[in-house]
């Protein structure tokens, strides 16, 4: 190569404008700042999902978001009474409030209580066809009704005025809810007396979770202001 040829090339690469420095180096920290942002993002979007994941396993109740099976007819029963834990000696009083709750429409009346400490009560009620007697009772352990369904039994004794249908609800663990339905006054055999429930009727009195040898402090506190002065049979 000659010397005019160099120093041809020489002129051509000095007119070329050195590429600006400064320009680069602030791309080039614009562009790592970018990719670092964007790595953040993708870690925190990642903790994001997983958290989602866990919270939605939470609010429907397992760790794969599965939930319950809705309680049974029992179940709903035996929740909406007063927990075992929270329930006092059941007296006389509540059980006739029980029973007066749990009749259906009609007159009630001739509240009394067995003599005694046994937990029985008596009550009227009147349809329309005069006053019928019924007679509920408690006994056995444990002290309140359990989750489980009652052997319920119907036994009819026309010959017996005094427990003409008798409707038994033996529950699980040993507990007896016992409902006599008379077809007479006592001690006027000769004058019938309608019944006051059916079969059915007292089927369902004596199936309900909240008769216990222990009961709810809200229908022990209504027995006392309802019956301060009950009556006694027997």
């Amino acid at each position: 190569m000659t010397e005019e040829l160099r120093s041809l090339l020489r002129d051509e690469l000095s007119a070329e404008r050195p590429p600006p420095l400064g320009d680069l180096v602030g791309a080039a920290v614009r562009d790592g700042r970018r990719i670092r942002r964007r790595r953040r993002v993708a870690a925190f979007g990642g903790g994001t999902a997983v958290a989602g994941v866990l919270a939605v396993a939470v609010a429907l109740g397992g760790p794969y978001g599965t939930t319950a099976a809705p309680p049974s007819g029992g179940e709903r029963a035996a929740a909406s009474a007063a927990p075992a834990a929270d329930r006092v000696p059941a007296t006389p009083e509540a059980m006739l409030v029980l029973l007066r709750d749990l009749a259906p429409p009609g007159k009630a009346g001739d509240f009394a209580k067995a003599r005694g400490t046994d937990l029985q009560v008596q009550m009227s009620l009147d349809r329309g066809d005069g006053p019928g007697l019924i007679r509920v009772s408690v006994a056995g352990y444990p002290s309140v009704t359990g989750t489980g369904k009652p052997e319920v039994s119907v036994q009819e004794m026309p010959d017996t005025c005094t427990q003409s249908v008798v409707v038994r609800a033996d529950w699980p663990g040993g507990l007896t809810v016992q409902a006599d339905l008379l077809t007479c006054r006592p001690g006027s055999a000769s004058t019938p007396t309608p019944l006051a429930l059916s079969a059915e009727e007292a089927t369902a009195v004596v199936s309900d979770p909240r008769w216990g040898a222990a009961m709810d402090p809200a229908l022990v506190r209504a027995g006392e202001q309802d019956f301060p002065d009950l009556a006694t049979f027997g």
